[in-house]
């Protein structure tokens, strides 16, 4: 894949040797890392953590799958309820999917704007284009590690991007830049599917770019409502079947998520057209996408996600 960053006037692709050195750097923390931890005895949950957030080396992904799927069976079972799975840290690491060398988000443990692009892009035709770009939260996640949702938004996508709120404000601070930013990216692109995503504080900023683009859709995860009045609004009174069409929402009960009860309710009572998805039943956390690759609903959202808008492929 071809990797990009956004200088702050224009996107530019990273040469070969930065990305390379960039992996060496990666794979250099990888064998530190490793080190330390047979000096001290092994693995602890806490060093999983920690590695996630420094490494995107394929293997220390590959290691820390592993050292939590282990981590579950030995205080849970070989077959545990996933309301307990998702009482713990880094749940969305039991499912999944391999990252592949080709494939890694390098930089994301930068914040800055970055896309990450099938080299035979512009070989595909239009309708094979699958473009995603997501609105990362206050943490610079997506109510999940990157590395973790990128090798899922691969298996629908060829084109992700990330973007990042360096001020934590909800992108209020940085709102028009970021929409420009995206703009010169869709227009250079010209994707046939084109995908939002945003959890938590990004959660508005993706409707919101959703609604600059015609015929895209958009998943959020708990989105902070208070923070954008206009769309609060908006999601309170656009007819159900609208929304429907290019919307989805999950959410939990939590302080932050119950102060937008009324209107997330209104959004998933309609048994044939939900459009919000109440994830308390496995987890009340605020990290409502995150809890959706317990049982399965993340790759199913993602499928719909990637489908164009017109496209008759409605999650019932």
């Amino acid at each position: 894949m071809l990797t990009f960053t956004y200088t702050g006037l224009q996107w530019s692709r990273v040469s070969t040797r930065s990305c390379e050195a960039k992996c060496a750097h990666h794979h250099n923390t990888w064998k530190a890392h490793s080190a330390r931890m047979k000096a001290n005895g092994g693995a602890r949950l806490r060093d999983v953590s920690v590695l996630l957030n420094q490494c995107i080396d394929p293997n220390a992904y590959w290691f820390c799958t592993k050292s939590y799927k282990a981590y579950i069976r030995a205080s849970l079972g070989d077959d545990p309820d996933i309301r307990l799975v998702a009482r713990r840290p880094l749940f969305s690491l039991l499912n999944a999917p391999k990252l592949d060398s080709d494939s890694r988000p390098l930089f994301a443990d930068t914040p800055i704007h970055q896309a990450y692009i099938a080299s035979d892009w512009l070989q595909r035709e239009r309708q094979e284009r699958r473009l995603l770009i997501c609105a990362t939260s206050r943490t610079h996640t997506l109510s999940m590690p990157l590395q973790v949702f990128h090798a899922y938004a691969l298996k629908h996508f060829n084109a992700v991007v990330y973007l990042f709120d360096t001020d934590r404000n909800h992108y209020l601070s940085c709102l028009q830049p970021t929409v420009e930013c995206v703009r010169s990216l869709v227009e250079s692109l010209q994707p046939g599917a084109l995908g939002f995503v945003g959890t938590s504080a990004g959660a508005c900023m993706a409707i919101h770019l959703c609604n600059q683009h015609e015929n895209s859709k958009a998943l959020t995860g708990s989105p902070v409502l208070s923070k954008f009045p206009e769309l609060d609004s908006h999601l309170k009174s656009e007819m159900i079947s609208d929304l429907h069409s290019y919307l989805r929402i999950t959410y939990g009960e939590n302080p932050i998520d119950n102060r937008h009860k009324d209107c997330f309710e209104r959004l998933s009572n309609d048994n044939l057209k939900p459009i919000a998805y109440n994830m308390s039943y496995i987890s009340p956390t605020h990290a409502s996408l995150g809890v959706t690759t317990l049982n399965g609903m993340f790759k199913e959202l993602l499928a719909w996600l990637s489908s164009p808008r017109d496209a008759d492929s409605r999650m019932q």
